[in-house]
């Protein structure tokens, strides 16, 4: 339980994501906390699971309404505006071990930035 004297905001996202493992140990994810103005880098995330057709998402919060450029390779773009607070996911799906999504071109001060793997189902 956190409480500060001033109020805080955020936004969110949810993906429904069909064709996965089906359990928790099948979604994994790095995070990297930053602050400046260098564009939100994802982190590198190498999941238990070793090389499969994973589903990766980028993530980056950050607080401002500017429209980022994805990283290399990632598609489906999505903002979500919350007031001066703004999530922004994109994904990928890539047979791999490892990814390191690389950047989100934006002006940002102040970012968190994710990088999720999501397990394929096994056939």
């Amino acid at each position: 339980d956190v409480t500060t004297s001033t109020s805080q905001k955020a936004t969110a996202q949810c993906y429904r994501v069909t064709s996965w493992f089906g359990a928790l140990a099948g979604v994994e994810a790095a995070t990297a906390v930053a602050a400046g103005t260098a564009d939100p880098n994802p982190p590198s995330l190498t999941p238990s699971w070793g090389a499969r057709n994973t589903l990766w998402i980028a993530c980056l919060g950050h607080n401002g309404a500017a429209t980022p450029t994805y990283p290399t390779n990632y598609t489906g773009g999505t903002t979500t505006l919350g007031g001066p607070e703004t999530t922004i996911s994109a994904r990928r799906e890539l047979y791999a071990s490892s990814e390191d999504p690389g950047v989100f071109t934006i002006t940002s001060e102040n970012h968190v930035v994710n990088t999720i793997a999501i397990r394929p189902v096994e056939i």
